[in-house]
């Protein structure tokens, strides 16, 4: 699939973040940081899949380094894991924190990508550029 496919995906993933902001229950304004292809479109339709977030709280200054010196390799082994459908990165406008948008055919394929990353050296990787551990969220699709 080509990333045009994936545009109604990207508006409709943050409208709904803004709408969850500001309606209070997100605490981030979102914004493209970084031109990433999904594996496969993030629009793709499936039976079901769980969407999850990754919030990383960042020292100041630290968005663009962790996006060119960590990210940039760390998210190219994400797509090839099992069970990833598509994913996204944004940065909080305004502030130092990254939201990582991925959708997996199910949070069992996440939980099994989340236990090989702790093995696989991310966390010393990115230790110097965070504040404190990750906040993950998992999101059940819902119909409109």
């Amino acid at each position: 699939m080509n990333s045009s496919n994936s545009l109604p995906m990207v508006k409709q993933t943050i409208k709904s973040l803004k709408s969850a902001v500001s309606c209070g229950a997100v605490s981030v304004g979102l914004t493209l940081a970084l031109s990433v292809v999904p594996a496969v479109s993030m629009g793709q339709t499936t039976d079901s899949f769980v969407l999850v977030t990754v919030q990383l709280n960042l020292k100041p200054g630290k968005v663009e380094p962790l996006s060119k010196e960590v990210l940039e390799n760390a998210l190219k082994e994400t797509r090839r894991f099992e069970g990833l459908i598509g994913l996204e990165v944004y940065a909080e406008q305004g502030a130092d924190t990254i939201l990582i948008v991925e959708k997996w055919k199910s949070r069992a394929h996440n939980e099994k990508y989340r236990e090989w990353r702790k093995t696989s050296g991310f966390g010393p990787m990115v230790a110097p550029y965070v504040t404190g551990p990750s906040v993950v969220r998992y999101f059940d699709p819902r119909p409109e």
